[in-house]
């Protein structure tokens, strides 16, 4: 019996076992086109081994790297911001010290001596002049037939002999071109003298009026001859000279203003004059110095003449304002001796100057121009405030550690509470120059910023 393994023979070589009436299909493949949104990124394939499937680059770096890059980015950034903060603060490093100094409120009421030429440790004065004119026109009312007689000063000298010469009221002075004028009060001229073998003259000051009304006896500075001592070994020997210009004479028809209208304008002009010097005063004032309401003097003089030739008259006024003026700090002194107890002679300054009350002591009396002494009082609430040397604190804040704060300030007796910030706040030692140094005195410096 066979089996059935046994009558299968091996196929030939290159013979095919089966044949097919199938035949493969071949599948068409579609390429379906999509659009791309604008946010898909664009893939980018790379070739792999068989066995690992394409991988993109954005999926790579998403799923591999980027949580490193990310903190590697935020890492940069802290750095930069930390160096900068830095940098910043030491841009704007510097020290601030705010002082509040030592200070008081005292009543005043004393009197105190000051003079011109003082000596050390005296409280001193010194005197200011302003000069002003003001003018205006007045409008003539009435017209009249005025005679008015031209004067001015001269001065009469004696070289005759060491003995003094008494000449009488209306002593006739005589021009070159033969004008006269007469004294107007009865005088007495010095004799002479003789230095170091000079002879020099005695002289007396005097007023002289015309003799006649008139313009043609307005003169000009001259020479005169005494009338009386024609004839005289005295006559070549006395003599006298203008001091001033001789005139106000007249004669004629003149438009005329009264003389009611005319010291009213008088009146008026000189107030517009003497507050114009007022003013002025503050800034002729030297800094440092200050000027009271009852130290100034005005004097002033005016034109009389209510009368012209046309009918619009001008009126000047002419004035001087004189001003005793006083060290500020001087000042201060004084007072804080007089009202504060135990004064150790600290420089101090009183803030409310301008309130304190003057007054001059017999004021009538007194002459600017002359007096080397007065005497005033002074009055009133004095706000007293003890200087503090700011450019020698800040000396010795620079390059001191910070805890040595209050040592330095233990110098410094003027100040009553001081406070320090020092930026940057690690920073535990003041700068090392002085301008970075900024002090803040809250009296002289309210406006804290």
């Amino acid at each position: 019996m066979r089996k059935p393994m046994q009558d299968m023979k091996p196929a030939k070589k290159g013979t095919t076992l089966f044949k097919s009436s199938i035949r493969p299909r071949k599948i068409a493949i579609r390429t379906i086109k999509t659009e791309k949104t604008a946010y898909e990124p664009k893939k980018i394939v790379r070739k792999s081994p068989i066995t690992t499937p394409p991988v993109s680059v954005d999926e790579y770096t998403t799923e591999r790297g980027g949580n490193g890059a990310r903190f590697v980015l935020w890492l940069i950034a802290f750095i930069s911001v930390v160096i900068l903060f830095f940098a910043l603060s030491l841009l704007f490093s510097g020290a601030k010290v705010t002082i509040t100094p030592k200070m008081g409120d005292f009543v005043l009421d004393d009197a105190f001596t000051a003079r011109k030429d003082a000596s050390s440790g005296e409280l001193s004065f010194e005197v200011i002049a302003l000069s002003g004119v003001e003018t205006t026109l007045l409008l003539a009312t009435d017209i009249k037939e005025i005679e008015r007689r031209a004067s001015g000063r001269v001065i009469i000298y004696n070289t005759y002999s060491s003995k003094p010469q008494n000449l009488s009221i209306e002593t006739r002075l005589e021009t070159p071109d033969g004008k006269i004028y007469k004294t107007e009060s009865v005088l007495i001229v010095p004799g002479a003298i003789i230095e170091e073998g000079e002879t020099i003259p005695g002289s007396v000051e005097v007023t002289v009026r015309a003799d006649l009304p008139g313009e043609e006896y307005n003169i000009d500075f001259t020479d005169f001859t005494i009338v009386g001592f024609k004839g005289t070994a005295k006559y070549e020997k006395f003599y006298a000279r203008s001091k001033t210009e001789i005139t106000g004479g007249l004669r004629g028809q003149m438009h005329i203003v009264s003389s009611e209208e005319g010291q009213q304008a008088v009146l008026a002009l000189r107030q517009v004059l003497s507050t114009r010097l007022k003013n002025q005063i503050a800034a002729q004032t030297p800094p440092g110095f200050v000027v009271f309401d009852d130290s100034i003097y005005i004097s002033t003089e005016s034109t009389e003449f209510f009368e012209s030739e046309e009918e619009s008259i001008p009126l000047v006024e002419k004035g001087t304002l004189y001003a005793f003026i006083f060290d500020e700090s001087e000042l201060a002194k004084a007072v804080s001796e007089a009202v504060v107890s135990q004064f150790e002679g600290s420089d101090v300054t009183i803030s409310n100057l301008g309130d304190i009350a003057f007054q001059l002591t017999n004021k009538e009396q007194v002459s600017p121009e002359k007096d080397t002494a007065i005497t005033f009082s002074l009055s009133g609430q004095a706000k007293i405030v003890w200087d503090i040397d700011e450019e020698g604190l800040k000396s010795d804040l620079v390059g001191r550690h910070k805890r040595e704060f209050q040592i330095i300030l233990s110098d410094y007796k003027n100040i009553d509470r001081a406070e320090v910030v020092i930026k940057p706040f690690w920073k535990k030692t003041f700068p090392d120059k002085i301008k970075d140094i900024k002090i803040i005195n809250t009296v002289s410096s309210p406006d804290l910023d």
